[in-house]
């Protein structure tokens, strides 16, 4: 068995554990990556429907803060998506 450096010190790696592993790394590594997009794509649209929300509660417009909350809040994530994904932060 060949020990792999840095990693798991003690503990013996063969090839067939990083085949038979690195997969489900990947895999792991992705839907890490995709849960977080999703969850900071939520956020977006959520403060911004919350603000339309209290725009409703202080000027008494009943849906149209909320409405306009949501329409402003899916293209203020989503540009906020591409600029969080070009690395333009």
């Amino acid at each position: 068995m060949e020990k792999m450096p840095g990693r798991d010190r003690g503990k013996e790696h063969t090839d067939s554990d990083q085949v038979r592993y690195g997969g489900l790394r990947q895999m792991v590594k992705a839907a890490s990556l995709f849960f977080g997009l999703g969850f900071f794509l939520a956020a977006n649209v959520g403060i911004c429907i919350w603000l339309g929300w209290k725009f409703d509660e202080y000027f008494g417009t009943a849906p149209k803060g909320i409405l306009t909350g949501i329409f402003l809040g899916f293209p203020v994530a989503i540009l906020s998506l591409w600029k969080k994904m070009s690395g333009k932060n």
